[in-house]
């Protein structure tokens, strides 16, 4: 080798010589030089080729044909079987099992051509290796092709074909022909590998631990482990397996929603891949439902009680079901909506056609009618007029006349004058009315709870914003009661309001009651949502206050904190000082802003706000005693005034500031932007909400609950019958959640109903066939027209 220039020296070079020409005379001489200078070239030329042989050897040892091999491989991929046959006869102990650098097989490349018939020849020969062949078939939706390699597998060894390949050179080893044929969608081959008892396991929670998980997690590959998990997740979740491997697609669809949704927040290097999989399950859903084609299909699909965990009778519990799992397509789609309003208003016609005006305007006979109904329902439970207002509507109707009641004796008393005020509780007279009111609407937030359960009670931030409400009223009630005893035992009821100490039960009452207030009167956003007009505005408001402006604001606290930290007693010691100036009189006092930690994320906080004062930061030094000059002594600590102003200017340029405040502002403007463009499903989903939570309330609003009516009592009569004396179909049933309710066993047609959901399953996968071919048909239009174009530019260039 040459070291210098890094290439093989070429071995017994010797140049042409020099005699040697093409005018020379001499034949013989001439013909024996060129015979001398040939065989240099050829030492050249071998040797070069040895050097060049010697290098390759440090190449990649990938697999290489023999030419029979070749031959071999060249008959199959042409299809005769006969040909093959009489190769094979003639070249004994030929390798069918061979492998090409793509690793590719003789039974691969059949399979791939889709030529049954060399299958079954190939399959035929002692110890043919199956390799991946059954994943192509599967692949490319040959199920006879599939089903004779899956029995030759099953002959070999019966487990066989429920594995996958670990050798294959496309499939991963985790591959199994159901989980190839789920995440493809071959409907066909899906069915007859579950008869031949082929099933997918299911992937664990990402947040599991349990002792299988743990142990994966300190043996497994991770990355292979969640590319598993996500394949897994590919193919359960295909509309196509999901109609075969399940009882209720629905039901189970939404479950694989809330599950893939889990694992994007989990998995976030793949969470792009999981949310796209929850798209498409919730679509799958939510094209069921559209299958329907009458209000009774759509009835059936909403009363099944499968999943539900209600107690007592519940109207549509699988719609109840699809809000517990934030499926907002599935109960915003047309079907769902008009069986909804249909029972939301019943055999009330008239409702739909009144206008907006006459709407609103129908509350005010109805807070007059409130007692009227009240009597109907105590003595008459089963008339006309009960079942009339038993309608979701006049529950609403008539809890809205009975709240503009409520606001009214709040605003009353909100209002009463306080300057001849004396010490302990109101005494205006409304204060029991109020109470009643409070206890009712505790009494219509607890029954509301046991019926839906605790855990699906506070899912809902109305319920959340109810309690809190009713806690607020509470407290301030307790603080009545305790200013009450406290001037029955001090007898001080006259003393002046001035006089009162800061923690006063009458002013800690006072300020309870005007936040409760507050409260009470923001609910009637509740009632916007049913507004067309009113809704999305309503609806954006509440996204932004429970999703953007609580993100900005802990990134706010996190940023105002670390400043306050900081700043916290900076200027502490300078606190109360005054500075005169003698010449004029001007008195300047030192601004409370960083001298403890309150005030410093008090000023912090205003300050983003543009509402502290710009003197926050100065440094203000009391005057010094006399030099004895006569001439009055000042001093200014700049340097730390100047660090005060630079962080206080920070505080309000700094990305944690100013830009942060912008940042949600531009944050809240597309958060209501997506809630217009998606009106027709962001909307109705919230109104339906509202619809729900009126139609699970009783006929009677707060406070007339209060009142017990023949109803209630048969209620209770009809547990401790059922307790006592137990009848087929029913039970009396005693839970924590629930406290005490009649379960009626629901027959398995309203649990599930499995021929209806084998209908939508069949109507769904012809709508897709017809989808399918529909976009063959033009997509093969497409192509046409792109040769025919192609034909007419050439004749053009030719003529």
């Amino acid at each position: 080798m040459d070291e210098e220039n890094g290439r093989p020296t070429l071995l017994n070079y010797n140049p042409l010589p020099s005699e040697f020409d093409e005018s020379t005379t001499d034949d013989a001489a001439s013909d024996t030089q060129l015979l001398n200078a040939t065989e240099n070239v050829a030492n050249i030329v071998d040797v070069t080729s040895s050097a060049f042989r010697i290098q390759r050897k440090s190449s990649l040892n990938l697999p290489k044909l023999m030419d029979t091999e070749k031959k071999f491989f060249q008959l199959v991929s042409a299809g005769d079987v006969n040909a093959v046959k009489e190769f094979l006869r003639d070249t004994p102990g030929l390798n069918t099992n061979s492998v090409d650098f793509k690793g590719v097989t003789a039974l691969q490349i059949a399979v791939k051509r889709h030529n049954e018939e060399m299958v079954d020849f190939l399959l035929a020969q002692p110890e043919i290796e199956f390799g991946d062949c059954a994943l192509y078939a599967v692949r490319d939706d040959q199920i006879n092709i599939l089903r004779k390699i899956l029995d030759a597998m099953a002959n070999v060894r019966p487990d066989l074909e429920f594995e996958g390949c670990p050798d294959s050179t496309e499939f991963p080893s985790y591959i199994t022909p159901l989980i190839q044929a789920a995440i493809c969608g071959h409907y066909e081959i899906i069915g007859m590998l579950l008869e031949r008892g082929h099933e997918i396991i299911h992937p664990h929670h990402p947040r599991c631990f349990c002792a299988q998980c743990k142990e994966e997690s300190r043996h497994d590959d991770g990355l292979r482990t969640a590319n598993q998990h996500l394949s897994v997740y590919q193919a359960i979740s295909n509309p196509a397996y999901i109609c075969q491997s399940s009882m209720d697609p629905i039901l189970t669809a939404f479950k694989l929603n809330v599950g893939l949704i889990d694992c994007s927040k989990t998995i976030l290097q793949l969470r792009g891949a999981y949310r796209k999989l929850a798209q498409e399950v919730k679509a799958f859903a939510v094209e069921l439902i559209g299958c329907c084609r009458d209000s009774a299909e759509v009835e059936d699909v909403l009363n099944q009680w499968d999943g539900c965990d209600f107690a007592g009778q519940v109207k549509f519990p699988r719609l109840m079901l699809a809000m517990d799992y934030n499926q907002k397509e599935f109960v915003a789609h047309p079907n769902t909506q008009e069986v909804l309003d249909a029972d939301w208003s019943g055999d009330w016609h008239e409702w739909r056609k009144k206008s907006e005006l006459l709407k609103l305007l129908i509350i005010f006979p109805r807070m007059i009618m409130l007692p009227y109904i009240t009597v109907f329902c105590i003595f008459l439970p089963l008339s006309d007029t009960v079942k009339f207002h038993r309608l979701p509507i006049n529950k609403m109707l008539n809890s809205v006349a009975s709240y503009v009641i409520f606001l009214l004796l709040l605003f009353m008393e909100s209002n009463q004058d306080k300057v001849n005020q004396k010490k302990g509780p109101p005494n205006t007279g409304l204060e029991i009315p109020l109470v009643l009111y409070i206890v009712g609407y505790i009494w219509n937030t607890t029954i509301l709870a046991l019926r839906l359960g605790p855990r699906r009670f506070i899912r809902v931030l109305v319920n959340w914003y109810d309690m809190v409400m009713e806690c607020l009223f509470c407290i301030a009630i307790l603080f009545w009661i305790s200013a009450y005893m406290d001037v029955k035992k001090s007898g001080n009821a006259d003393l002046e309001r001035k006089l009162w100490n800061h923690l006063e039960p009458t002013l800690i009452a006072e300020g309870f009651f005007a936040v409760a207030t507050i409260f009470a009167f923001g609910r009637v956003l509740l009632l916007l949502q049913l507004n067309l007009n009113l809704g999305p505005l309503q609806v954006s408001l509440g996204k932004m206050m429970s999703q953007d402006i609580l993100k900005f604001f802990i990134l706010l606290m996190v940023i105002i904190l670390a400043f306050s930290a900081g700043l916290c007693k900076f200027y502490n010691y300078y606190e109360g000082m005054i500075l005169e100036d003698k010449s004029t009189g001007v008195k300047t006092q030192q601004v409370d802003s960083f001298v403890n930690f309150r005030l410093t994320l008090k000023t912090l906080f205003w300050a983003i706000f543009c509402m502290s004062p710009i003197e926050s930061a100065d440094v203000v030094i009391e005057n010094l005693p006399d030099n004895g000059e006569g001439k009055p002594v000042t001093n200014y600590h700049d340097f730390t005034e100047a660090v005060g102003h630079i962080c206080f200017a920070c505080n309000f340029l700094h990305p944690g500031g100013f830009l942060i405040v912008n940042m949600m502002i531009a944050e809240l403007c597309n958060t209501m932007q997506k809630v217009i463009d998606n009106v027709d499903v962001e909307w109705v989903f919230g109104r339906s909400a509202v619809c729900m939570l009126y139609a699970n309330q009783t006929v009677l609003p707060p406070p007339f609950n209060l009142i017990p009516t023949a109803s209630g009592f048969a209620n209770v009569f009809g547990w401790f019958k059922t307790y006592f004396r137990p009848e087929v179909g029913k039970s009396s049933t005693f839970s924590i959640a629930h406290c005490c309710y009649v379960e009626i066993d629901i027959d398995e047609e309203r649990k599930s109903n499995p021929a209806l959901m084998a209908t939508l399953c069949k109507r769904y996968l012809k709508q897709k066939e017809q989808e399918t071919s529909m976009d063959t048909e033009i997509q093969a239009l497409r192509n046409e027209i792109k040769e025919l174009r192609s034909c007419i530019k050439k004749d053009e260039l030719q003529f």
